[in-house]
């Protein structure tokens, strides 16, 4: 071998030598790197307290971390360990489950492995979830490897085991809320019922109060008049008999027949007078009986109140009192007209009988204000007034405080009762001593019209 092929030889060694180094030395660099990648892995999945596993498909065998093995509660160990030992370690109720899912992600029905199970601990069933993917052939047909993480989630099912048993006993606690609510809603409508019909019998007892009340009163003031008829009537008869005595005897003087005949005219004058009067008090009585009225219509609101005027004018005339009257044209009411004279009557007499008891010069006044469903009627005085007791009771039957000076009780209260039910309205009264008395109207204007909640006295 001539020198210089010893020398080209030396050189290429040379080369080769360089280029064997600087492969060793990317080597070197490539498995740092690689040693780094996996010491990061390691610690990444330390720290997410999971472990790792790598199943060799063709050899059956699997690598577990440390984490994955703790996890899986076997011992600590170096060595590939078999996957049925692995299987083992899961609940027997659980094993078959992951077993089938295992089969199908290899089948390809999942593109990933996800599994939860139970493992055996020392402190008892501890649930696991294991995740994976696999790694195929270049056509995809036979898997090779699986590779993936296994973690502990029984904080998770603890968490939602609490969560559902929180959730039943919310829903249980709302159910018996529900049921209680649901007792106390019928105990509610129970003593709602019970006290209608509490209500439906104290109103009935007050009818019959009422009633009794009524019957007391009318024969009250019928027995007066009657009294007084009956003994006209003796007497009218006594005298009668007289006269046929004296018509009988054999001499009769003129003077002692005269006698007789004034007597009897007497008698028959006041038994005419107090029969009169009986008539007068059954005539208000059934007044009383609103629902007999005449029939309800529409009528000329200010038309009525100058026509019950105009008929008043007697017994104003012969007061210093006068009556004023405001009222828009063309005002219109639906109800019974006679009701409605009926009202404003008692009004006016009312107050002529109970207002001016020294006789000084009396203001009464009439106003009409139509209002958008209602028509609003003011009737005031400026009499003596009432004292809160008398007001009170001013709607009451048979309340009077002129008992025996021809006061029967019962004005004001056919007013209130032919107010309420023929007109469907109300009416309330305010007074005060030395301040006179106002009368408040409300009739509905709407023919049917609810009817409104009286105030009896008072305001």
């Amino acid at each position: 071998m001539s020198k210089d092929e010893i020398g080209q030889l030396a050189e290429a060694h040379q080369v080769m030598l360089s280029g064997i180094t600087s492969v060793i030395s990317r080597l070197q660099q490539v498995n740092q790197n690689l040693k780094l990648s996996e010491e990061r892995w390691q610690l990444a999945l330390e720290g997410s307290s999971d472990g790792l596993w790598d199943w060799d498909i063709p050899t059956g065998l699997v690598f577990l971390s440390c984490r994955a093995q703790h996890l899986l509660g076997l011992e600590q160990t170096d060595k590939l360990l078999p996957l049925r030992h692995c299987l083992q370690q899961v609940m027997p109720e659980d094993r078959k489950q992951l077993s089938l899912l295992i089969r199908r992600h290899l089948k390809g029905k999942y593109p990933l492995l996800r599994a939860e199970f139970r493992v055996a601990t020392a402190e008892g069933p501890s649930w696991r979830l294991l995740k994976g993917d696999s790694l195929r052939t270049e056509d995809g047909c036979r898997p090779l490897r699986m590779v993936g993480s296994l973690s502990n989630i029984q904080y998770r099912k603890n968490a939602e085991r609490q969560l559902r048993e929180a959730n039943e006993q919310l829903e249980s606690k709302v159910q018996e809320r529900t049921q209680a609510l649901a007792q106390s809603n019928q105990q509610l409508t129970q003593t709602l019922e019970q006290l209608r019909s509490a209500q439906e019998h104290v109103l009935q007892a007050e009818k019959q109060a009422a009633l009794g009340i009524l019957v007391s009163g009318i024969a009250h003031e019928l027995n007066t008049p009657l009294g007084i008829s009956i003994t006209a009537s003796s007497h009218a008869q006594q005298v009668l008999q007289e006269t046929q005595e004296f018509l009988n005897a054999p001499a009769v003087s003129r003077q002692q027949l005269q006698g007789h005949m004034e007597l009897l005219a007497q008698s028959l004058q006041l038994l005419e007078d107090n029969l009169g009067r009986s008539a007068d008090l059954v005539r208000r009585f059934r007044t009383v009986d609103v629902e007999n009225s005449s029939a309800s219509q529409w009528f000329d609101v200010k038309q009525y109140l100058y026509a019950i005027a105009h008929s008043l004018e007697n017994e104003l005339n012969y007061t210093p009192h006068h009556l004023s009257i405001s009222c828009p044209d063309h005002v219109q009411l639906f109800g019974p007209p006679t009701a409605f004279s009926q009202i404003i009557t008692n009004l006016i007499r009312n107050s002529l009988q109970h207002a001016f008891p020294n006789k000084q010069t009396g203001e009464l006044t009439l106003e009409v204000r139509p209002a958008e469903t209602s028509l609003e009627l003011i009737y005031s005085d400026n009499g003596v007034g009432m004292t809160p007791e008398v007001l009170a009771k001013i709607f009451d039957p048979f309340f009077t405080t002129k008992r025996g000076q021809g006061g029967t009780g019962l004005g004001l209260y056919i007013l209130y009762s032919l107010t309420t039910k023929s007109f469907r309205g109300s009416v309330t009264c305010q007074s005060e001593p030395g301040q006179g008395a106002r009368f408040l109207f409300s009739f509905p204007l709407k023919e049917g019209a609810a009817p409104v909640t009286p105030l009896q006295g008072g305001s």
